[in-house]
């Protein structure tokens, strides 16, 4: 058995049951090509890309505005 599938799958399982939308797994390798990457496609993730550690909005509705384009080019272009 593999490990990181149990830990995702609780994971998954208590976010969901508590009303959470999403849920952290943690990162990938930098180039998206290893194997923790292909392991955590079958997830459909959705993959923050930052200069810093934190994802922190500083004007709120670009933000909003930004992260609904990005869903839609996600839709569009089927990124997995």
């Amino acid at each position: 058995y593999m490990a990181p599938y149990t830990t995702f799958f609780r994971c998954m399982e208590w976010s969901f049951q508590h009303g959470c939308e999403s849920c952290n797994m943690g990162g990938v390798e930098g180039d998206l090509n290893g194997g923790l990457s292909t392991f955590k496609e079958s997830f459909s993730p959705v993959i923050n890309e930052y200069i810093g550690e934190f994802d922190l909005p500083v004007a709120k509705f670009l933000y909003a505005v930004f992260q609904l384009l990005m869903k839609l080019r996600r839709k569009r272009y089927q990124y997995h």
